[in-house]
């Protein structure tokens, strides 16, 4: 009797100290996961000390593996190089896709670039990582933008122009070759789709709305990088564009930061920034791919098929013959300097698309919100009904 009641004992001794050890883990987990969210909690309201870390330097950085376009060129100093943000979701389709359409046609090209920044390093694709910003696409982006900027200032005398994208956006080289060539490289300014953001920036104007991209001049980017790359990252990140519930835009942040270093902003048309649901060739497509005041240069919104699709157009177009001869700069210019009738009553659409657009996957409503308030200058939109 007395050993069966040793065993019982003994039993529930185990037991007690198999649900204590349980209790201790889950405990040490719990805390552990506090821990984490203190961690991204202090570095959201402290961002200079999460990017006090991201200065590249040469010793420290691949460089020769950022791209397979940046490698082997003799290069003339009066091309772009294209800088693309993405994330390692959209590496295998989105990134992809690029590199077998319009970054084809830089890697044809004799005087363009191409870098691709993620969160994560990857070889093929071949994209440079950055995995201190995060993943998300506030406070992260912004600091995903700000590193990739550091990055191509590598580079700032070998590229007169930068062009900043997102790798959900198709891009015409031509175009944008022979639009850029009617600004100077030597003056600091950068061009993009203007208005988001209104009340946003020191003057309360605003930044870019950057889906459609934004190009920075040579003399600019030397401008924002004068003290240092690592004092530029903290001036961005010090500085966000942010909502009352804390979301971030890094493309009305850089905006502000230019603006900040005496950069003139300029308004940049044939940017579809604000594309389309339509994930086909449609007419509004057509009409835009066509057109040649303005010429279109981007369009945003675009996925993997698309994305083949509008490359095969365009080429289709240019072996047909159908793209009118270059015009001279002085047309080009002048459909820069404001925008065209026929430009101006695509804005009429303008809340209607948005409308559409807030609709899509993905799409964030409060961003939605702050491009309608105010209709952005530089932009294309596609009509549709």
């Amino acid at each position: 009797m007395a050993m069966k009641h040793i065993v019982n004992t003994r039993r529930s001794l185990f037991w007690i100290l198999r649900w204590l050890l349980w209790l201790l883990i889950i405990v040490c987990l719990a805390i552990l996961t506090c821990l984490w969210f203190m961690h991204d909690l202090w570095l959201t309201v402290n961002p200079t000390d999460k990017v006090g870390g991201l200065a590249l330097s040469e010793a420290t950085t691949p460089l020769h593996a950022a791209n397979l376009t940046m490698e082997s060129k003799d290069r003339r100093g009066d091309g772009v190089l294209y800088v693309v943000r993405s994330g390692h979701k959209n590496y295998r389709f989105q990134v992809s896709s690029i590199l077998r359409t319009w970054g084809q046609d830089i890697r044809a090209s004799p005087s363009d670039g191409l870098i691709v920044v993620g969160d994560v390093a990857v070889q093929n694709p071949a994209v440079l990582g950055v995995l201190e910003c995060g993943k998300d696409h506030s406070l992260g982006l912004c600091c995903k933008t700000g590193y990739a900027l550091q990055f191509a200032h590598h580079w700032v005398d070998d590229f007169a122009w930068f062009f900043v994208v997102d790798d959900d956006t198709f891009v015409n080289i031509r175009n944008l070759r022979q639009v850029l060539s009617t600004f100077s490289f030597l003056e600091a300014q950068a061009l993009g789709v203007l208005g988001c953001g209104p009340g946003f920036c020191e003057d309360g104007l605003g930044g870019f709305c950057g889906g459609g991209g934004y190009a920075l001049s040579r003399a600019a980017l030397k401008r924002i990088m004068a003290n240092s790359t690592s004092s530029f990252q903290v001036d961005l990140m010090s500085h966000l564009a942010t909502e009352r519930d804390g979301m971030a835009y890094d493309d009305i942040s850089v905006a502000c930061l230019l603006k900040r270093h005496r950069v003139r902003l300029q308004p940049l048309h044939g940017l579809y920034a604000f594309g389309s649901p339509k994930q086909w060739l449609d007419d509004a497509y057509e009409r835009a791919i066509t057109s040649q005041s303005p010429l279109p240069i981007t369009f945003h919104y675009v996925g993997p098929i698309l994305m083949e699709a509008l490359h095969n157009r365009f080429e289709r177009l240019s072996a047909e013959g159908d793209v009118a001869a270059p015009e001279s700069e002085k047309r080009v210019e002048s459909s820069n300097q404001s925008s065209p009738p026929a430009e101006a009553a695509k804005f009429s659409d303008f809340t209607a698309t948005f409308a559409v657009l807030s609709r899509l996957p993905g799409t964030c409503d409060k961003a939605i919100v702050r491009y309608v308030s105010h209709p952005p200058g530089g932009g294309s939109s596609i009509s549709f009904g």
